[in-house]
């Protein structure tokens, strides 16, 4: 391998495609079930699967957050600072959703939040109770995850490290045991709660919800990164990877087909993280093979429809404003579906999703320009408390 595709990438090229997708299919997915479209209907189970939007933004953050780490460990370098880490993803998530918090507070439309509670809703830990759970912003729950990851991730990237000492082949192998058995543990115990391998969790949602239940579509993006930063140092990985990796249509062929496996194992319309054994392995591994041609060590083919279409300029635009459109969404749905005479159906349901579509991106683009940019230069500038009190930041907040 030459040394220019040995050089980290400081930016990957169609990750906010991904990211547009991931949201999009959220948005889908809302729409449908307001509509009774994810309910009834010969088409409503592939419908109700939109919701597996939310197993790609693992996996995207999995891979992404845990890069730098792999590539310390694998180059023997000292981990990235934990500081300056936290400062990022305080200032990459919390303004926005207080901001969203407070918004829909003012005027009304944060259901379910009492001021004895409220510390939950603010410090993204209403998952961890079965009263709170679902109430305020509604896809906040998925934030709870992904918070409690970012924490725990450091740790960790301390243990994969300390495995890591003294091997050969940048710690791949080490990097890649505790992975795969966080992955497995994560399985087993989604095992435990459903007694079934096709059963939905029927019980201790909570714990299925959270992060023990969720970590393995995280694993399968951490595997990725560990994958790209020992090809970066001259390591190969596996040769059928590397080959499917090389065809973004192939990936994307197989993460269809993923998909529609998981449709009849989804046990019918449940929350997502309600998912039996089969069907969140199966949306994982979708979801691994829709990002796995975006993150390859070595650069795809550019023929085909896939990277140029991850990498166009609308995609991009959307990835940028995703956590808006994903913040904002149901809420905007809760709105308008009142006025619009609660319309259902097939028709009712693309009508719904254009209009919620519409909405939700001017939403997304106002959070974007009003409060997730000046957030972002302002922390970079030093503006802000988490700046003095955290570290300095080197770079773009991720």
């Amino acid at each position: 391998m030459s040394d220019d595709n040995r050089r980290p990438a400081s930016r990957i090229h169609g990750m906010d495609g991904l990211r547009a997708i991931a949201a999009m299919l959220v948005v889908a997915y809302h729409s449908g079930s307001l509509a009774g479209a994810t309910s009834a209907g010969p088409l409503a189970l592939i419908a109700a699967e939109l919701k597996a939007g939310v197993a790609v933004f693992f996996v995207i953050s999995g891979f992404l957050l845990y890069l730098p780490f792999a590539r310390a460990i694998g180059a023997g370098r000292t981990s990235p600072n934990w500081r300056e880490y936290a400062a990022r993803r305080a200032v990459r998530i919390l303004p926005a959703y207080w901001a969203a918090l407070a918004m829909l507070a003012a005027v009304g439309e944060l259901h379910g939040v009492s001021l004895g509670d409220a510390w939950r809703f603010i410090g993204l830990g209403q998952i961890y109770s079965s009263s709170t759970l679902g109430q305020g912003l509604p896809v906040a729950w998925s934030l709870d995850v992904e918070v409690t990851f970012y924490l725990v991730l450091p740790v960790l990237a301390w243990i994969a490290a300390r495995m890591a000492r003294g091997s050969n082949r940048s710690g791949f192998e080490q990097q890649l045991t505790l992975i795969v058995g966080l992955a497995l543990g994560s399985l087993v115990l989604r095992l435990m709660l459903a007694r079934s391998l096709l059963a939905p969790v029927e019980y201790h949602l909570g714990l299925a919800t959270a992060l023990p239940g969720m970590i393995d579509w995280f694993a399968l993006g951490m595997a990725l990164a560990v994958w790209r930063s020992a090809a970066e140092l001259g390591t190969e990985g596996p040769r059928w990877l590397n080959a499917v990796a090389s065809r973004p249509g192939l990936c994307w062929l197989v993460a269809l087909a993923l998909y529609l496996l998981g449709v009849p194992a989804q046990g019918g319309e449940v929350f997502l993280a309600s998912f039996g054994v089969a069907a969140h392995a199966i949306v994982g591994v979708a979801a691994f093979f829709l990002v796995l041609p975006v993150v390859a060590p070595r650069p795809a083919t550019q023929r085909g429809l896939v990277l140029p279409f991850l990498r166009s300029g609308l995609l991009t635009w959307l990835g940028t404003i995703s956590y808006g459109i994903y913040l904002w969404h149901v809420s905007f749905l809760r709105v308008v579906d009142p006025l619009l005479g609660v319309p259902r159906g097939v028709l009712a349901f693309l009508g719904l999703l254009l209009l919620t579509s519409a909405g939700a991106v001017c939403l997304g683009a106002a959070s974007w320009y009003l409060v997730e940019r000046p957030a972002h230069r302002a922390f970079r500038a030093g503006w802000i408390p988490l700046t003095t009190a955290l570290g300095r930041p080197a770079g773009e907040v991720a």
